[in-house]
């Protein structure tokens, strides 16, 4: 069975490339993650990366970290600590910190939720004893993502 993680970034990175065709003044890239580092040298040390992707867009800096389940809830702790810091300081210095999340469960879907969002949510859910989120709170509360086929729709991200 493939990784669904990795077909969501897959699926994000080709996303970002309609985007950025039909938005020339668009640019990303995917940020180097440790099996790219290893895949050069396994004795390479890998720093630890901020996120998946980095955009800039009508002189927004957006920082997108993917996120997916197949499951019916999303555990807070698939989310590295380094990975909330580094979107929160992207959005503290000005640009956009968001976690994309998929759920593959039946209708795969797709939202947006910028950073100070999801830690609210994820903070009164702790608070509360809670160690993950249902799945549906979580694509409801952020901006959905859609897609007709292929690819995801991202004008909704960067308006």
């Amino acid at each position: 069975m493939q990784n669904k993680g990795k077909l969501f970034e897959k699926e994000f990175a080709e996303s970002l490339g309609w985007f950025n065709r039909s938005h020339p003044d668009f640019w990303y890239m995917r940020w180097p993650d440790y099996k790219d580092w290893i895949a050069v040298s396994p004795k390479l040390f890998a720093p630890k990366a901020p996120c998946d992707y980095v955009a800039l867009y009508n002189g927004t800096f957006y920082a997108m970290e993917l996120k997916s389940t197949r499951g019916t809830r999303f555990s807070f702790n698939w989310i590295k600590e380094h990975q909330k810091e580094h979107l929160l300081n992207v959005s503290s210095a000005g640009g956009r910190g968001y976690f994309i999340f998929s759920t593959r469960v039946r209708n795969i879907r797709a939202c947006a939720i910028p950073i100070e969002e999801y830690m609210i949510l994820e903070n009164e859910l702790s608070a509360k004893g809670h160690r993950s989120i249902n799945s549906e709170i979580l694509i409801s509360a952020g901006q959905s993502l859609i897609r007709d086929g292929s690819p995801w729709d991202l004008s909704p991200l960067f308006t």
